[in-house]
């Protein structure tokens, strides 16, 4: 810079000349001096700019520590959540004490126990569905779950409502995502998934549907829902977890065949799961049209429920392999021209395939 700054003449050091000239063909400049003012201007603006980025790094690298800093601070701030779900009850939970043994497993069914939830320990004593929530950070859900039948139900019943943002996943995909949010799927879509876990626990179970007799529309034709064996009472017992309800005649609780009969003549009521959300109003939309519009009356009022059961529950089928069987002899034709899939079998043959150990269906 020396050389750069000030004039040849000026220079009073030996070979000055020279060192003038290799400086100079290094950078490429002109031995001719350059204006001082305008070099002493650059020199503040490379030294501003090389302070600014020095700051800036630093200044990030501090605000990198701050935050990895502040979030573990509002970890510590952060409310913890917890509550037990059964059936329409709500209790939240309180921590026992604070431990980090014995973490929440990553299974969606689990047995009761002591578990921690960020470092909280909670007793889960009753089975049913447990959440638990470090408000806006992280959520978790788990079902206990170990001999009552309506305990894993409802549980199931309370991570699932009617939509269709979950519908084409895969059963392992909606087990993962379902022990952290709820899921939402229309009843066809997700009674494999219910399958799947009823099976697993080993508790009889299988995919049954109805159809409408009126005239069809693009959209709400039929129904499908699932029976499970109940080894208490011998049955077959009909669950309708998209809405979140089994049904009850003469304190008796109704197989499919029983509640195609009682809606008939309306003489059933309802026993209920869970009572949470039962329509997904924020995303139940299908090439840009929002079915929440005309789906959210019925699933919120009791009434209106009954007039669309009477709508869809006309024709009984029940699922086995990849077919679904029926027995409306008077329909036959009709009922068969709706898909391949639909098989035509006498009732006596009917009765015997899938309700063997039944004599009477009317309770």
């Amino acid at each position: 810079l020396f050389f750069i700054l000030c004039p040849k003449d000026t220079i009073q050091m030996d070979h000055a000349v020279d060192s003038d000239l290799q400086i100079c063909e290094i950078l490429m400049i002109s031995r001719k001096p350059l204006d001082k003012r305008i070099l002493i201007i650059l020199l503040v603006i490379i030294a501003v700019s090389i302070t600014i980025f020095v700051q800036y790094t630093f200044q990030s690298n501090i605000e990198i520590f701050q935050t990895v800093s502040d979030r573990e601070k509002l970890k510590e701030k952060n409310t913890i959540v917890a509550y037990h779900m059964l059936f329409k009850k709500i209790e939240y939970l309180q921590p026992n004490i604070e431990t980090k043994e014995n973490r929440l497993p990553e299974n969606l069914i689990i047995k009761v126990g002591n578990y921690t939830f960020e470092r909280q320990s909670f007793e889960l004593k009753e089975e049913g569905l447990y959440r638990f929530s470090l408000v806006g950070e992280r959520n978790e859900q788990r079902i206990v779950y170990q001999e009552n039948l309506d305990a894993l139900l409802s549980g199931i019943a309370w991570i699932y409502s009617h939509g269709n943002s979950d519908n084409g996943k895969s059963t392992e995909e909606i087990t993962k995502k379902s022990t952290k949010t709820k899921i939402f799927a229309t009843c066809g879509g997700i009674s494999n998934w219910i399958i799947e876990i009823l099976n697993e626990k080993e508790v009889k179970s299988r995919v049954v549907s109805t159809l409408t007799l009126d005239k069809w529309n693009n959209y709400d034709n039929g129904h499908t829902m699932i029976e499970v064996y109940d080894e208490k009472l011998k049955k077959w017992v009909l669950y309708d977890l998209d809405n979140n309800r089994f049904f009850i005649h003469n304190n008796t609780r109704l197989s499919l065949l029983e509640f195609v009969d009682a809606v008939k003549e309306n003489r059933y009521e309802f026993g209920y799961l869970s009572n949470d959300i039962e329509l997904d109003i924020s995303n139940f939309s299908s090439k840009s049209y929002d079915y929440s519009f005309v789906m959210e009356p019925m699933h919120s009022d009791e009434e209106l429920l009954k007039k669309w059961y009477e709508r869809v529950i006309q024709v009984p089928l029940i699922k086995e392999g990849e077919k679904n069987y029926f027995f409306d002899s008077e329909n036959k034709e009709l009922i068969s021209k709706y898909s391949h899939r639909y098989q035509y079998l006498d009732e006596n043959e009917f009765l015997a395939k899938f309700y063997p150990d039944s004599h009477s269906f009317n309770t």
